[in-house]
């Protein structure tokens, strides 16, 4: 709003100089006609009068794109709002033709690497920490949306339409083959050996399992137990339990061709083989998928869920800690580090973009269209005239110097050619 005020004053200023210009150009013509008929006042009376041609001319010009200047000449005046339709049209394939050209766009793709750019602009951390602000504001956006009680009560009937219509088993062997093939399941193995070994490693943690072998000695064999070092038989047991199991976790870190991770891989991929051929499994799911929609505590556990849930993210998104916060900016330069070191991946998506290319031009080509369409046509013209008149009032400006200098000139010329004849 600021921004267009400043834009009509500047408007109304070069407007108001444009026609000073007229109006000094209007006074030496007019005073022009009482100074002594010689050929400097009439060489000024000459400049005067193209001066005030051009002005008129242009001010003409320049209004008729907006309005009709002169109320009883309508031909080819109003240019701007009585061609809204064409404008739009005209625009929006401009456009699609200059800046969303398929083509254009592929070898844009293809010649920077796209993909790649984006994920150099990740990598830095400031800029994904400016991403996810602006992720996190509209998280914050959609939890005060979701909470308006119509808004939540739409949400819960289409998602429970989607979900009761759609095979929850064919979106879970989806996720499952998605995992495989980009061996994230990997991944999921080694970030839960990461708190497994913290565990086995707290002291709190060997101190219980030592007391816990300790009481068993004293339950399973009591009678031994009062003659055999108990303490020193737990802490011994439990030491070697820790060592083989910190032994064990770590191998499977880093081997992966562990045994361990090829059962769990194998066990994977039969759990999804089930999931798409056990028609026992298969039913089994989707009535534990319908007893969520028709179990009323079920219901109303899975509603005290998401709504602890929902408070836990708003206040922790608030916080100038946020955990949240932090991931998001980890997540963000771990798929940086992953797009930059993979040039597949960048291939995939790269082509990916150029397929989606036209549809997306088609959308915003279309938008912009029918924007303009609706837009009315007093207004669209005043907009378009606080935007850019200021600079078309320069023509009127440029018309009458440039008509008084064309005047001058012609006045000259005619003046010699005249005495010539006379020679």
């Amino acid at each position: 709003m600021h921004n267009n005020i400043d834009k009509i004053k500047q408007l109304k200023y070069n407007k108001n100089l444009a026609l000073g210009l007229l109006i000094i150009s209007t006074l030496v013509f007019a005073v022009s006609h009482f100074i002594p008929n010689n050929f400097y006042p009439k060489l000024i009376k000459a400049i005067a009068e193209a001066a005030m041609i051009g002005a008129l001319a242009d001010w003409f010009a320049v209004e008729a794109l907006f309005r009709n200047p002169i109320p009883f000449f309508k031909w080819h005046t109003a240019i701007i709002p009585n061609n809204r339709d064409k404008i739009s049209q005209n625009l929006s394939a401009f456009i699609k033709e200059k800046f969303f050209n398929p083509q254009s766009i592929q070898e844009l793709i293809s010649k920077n690497d796209f993909v790649n750019l984006i994920a150099q602009y990740l990598a830095k951390k400031q800029n994904s920490e400016f991403i996810t602000n602006y992720m996190l504001k509209s998280i914050q956006g959609f939890i005060k949306f979701t909470n308006d009680k119509y808004i939540n009560r739409l949400i819960n009937i289409v998602l429970k339409k989607l979900i009761k219509k759609n095979d929850i088993t064919k979106v879970l062997v989806c996720i499952i083959e998605i995992l495989i093939q980009n061996k994230h399941h990997e991944v999921i193995i080694d970030e839960f050996l990461k708190p497994l070994v913290k565990y086995i490693n707290n002291q709190e943690n060997q101190t219980f399992i030592t007391n816990q072998i300790i009481k068993w000695l004293k339950i399973e064999h009591s009678v031994k137990e009062k003659i055999l070092p108990s303490e020193w038989i737990g802490e011994t047991v439990a030491n070697i339990i820790i060592k083989i199991f910190n032994t064990l976790l770590q191998e499977i870190s880093q081997d992966k061709n562990h045994y361990l991770r090829q059962e769990f891989n194998l066990y994977i991929n039969n759990f999804m083989q089930k999931l798409k051929n056990d028609k026992q499994l298969i039913t089994q799911i989707n009535q534990i998928k319908n007893l969520i929609f028709t179990d009323k505590k079920v219901q109303s556990y899975v509603g005290e869920i998401y709504a602890s849930l929902i408070n836990y993210i708003n206040n922790d998104i608030t916080n100038p800690n946020s955990i949240i916060k932090d991931k998001i900016i980890l997540a963000l330069q771990w798929l940086a580090d992953i797009i930059t070191s993979d040039r597949n991946l960048r291939f995939v998506i790269n082509n990916f973009i150029s397929a989606i290319t036209p549809d997306f031009a088609e959308f915003i080509t279309k938008h912009i269209k029918i924007t303009i369409q609706n837009w009315d046509s007093k207004d669209m013209s005043r907009q378009i005239e606080i935007n850019i008149g200021k600079d078309l009032q320069y023509i009127r400006i440029n018309g009458t110097i440039v008509g008084a200098i064309i005047g001058g000139i012609l006045y000259g010329i005619s003046n010699l050619i005249q005495q010539s004849l006379f020679w």
